[in-house]
């Protein structure tokens, strides 16, 4: 621990316990950190402040519940409309028009 005169002591490196409440933990520490909760009250209330924090920013998110795959759809149809509509250098008005540098072009379509 780190001390300063005007300070508390700054708390050992907790940071596991977010990896653990993600289920992101290695499968070694996890049997390790489970045993931290049974037997360390300390253990448990920082935990638990983890937990509440967490459960309150999931709340919080004014996005969260927001229909989004729905508008992505509207704004990816306009979005590739949009790609159909723009000028293809060399093409003229039939489809597989061979430009005078000798490619074929053909309109986007995606």
């Amino acid at each position: 621990m780190i001390e300063s005169k005007d300070e508390k002591p700054v708390p050992p490196d907790v940071w596991y316990w977010i990896d653990y409440l993600e289920n992101e933990m290695d499968p070694g520490l996890e049997r390790d950190l489970e045993l931290l909760l049974e037997c360390s009250q300390e253990d448990r209330d920082i935990f638990e402040n983890f937990r509440l924090v967490k459960e309150w920013l999931v709340g919080s998110d004014p996005i969260g519940d927001w229909p989004l795959e729905s508008r992505l759809r509207s704004v990816r149809r306009e979005v590739m409309s949009a790609i159909d509509k723009l000028p293809v250098p060399g093409y003229e008005s039939s489809f597989n028009k061979v430009a005078a540098s000798g490619f074929e072009e053909k309109p986007l379509s995606l």
